[in-house]
């Protein structure tokens, strides 16, 4: 926890970084409400470092991180669409039915695999593997 000199210079700077760096991430996110999340996780990372007390341009800094988060945050909400787009379809709605050769296939592979475990040894069959 930052002495209270500490508290107040970093109170003070805040107050003089805090709008232009908001306006920054709003201009880059362009959401408000994102922005101003970001805004205040630069602050915290910022003192939880403490780093914002030993830079040369504090400023500069502060710019950096938020500049780090926004592209974060844009990465993760790309990784998310991506995700959300891929989902499958839930096992209860109904697929187009399998022809009959799929289904023919789908019986001779299950067929095999089921095969292919009754000859393994019966610890392997269980799951249980010993090197």
């Amino acid at each position: 926890m930052p002495d209270p000199s500490e508290s107040s210079l970093l109170s003070r700077w805040i107050a003089e970084c805090g709008d232009d760096l908001l306006g920054y991430l709003v201009r880059r996110l362009r959401c408000r409400e994102t922005a101003a999340d970001l805004c205040q996780e630069t602050f915290v990372r910022l003192l939880d470092s403490g780093l914002w007390a030993q830079a040369r341009d504090p400023n500069a800094l502060a710019y950096r991180v938020a500049r780090n988060l926004a592209i974060d945050h844009v990465r993760r909400q790309r990784t998310e669409a991506r995700h959300r787009s891929a989902e499958p379809v839930p096992a209860d709605l109904p697929g187009p039915a399998p022809t009959p050769e799929e289904a023919l296939d789908t019986q001779q592979r299950l067929a095999c695999l089921e095969q292919a475990i009754a000859s393994l040894p019966p610890k392997c069959r269980r799951g249980v593997f010993i090197r």
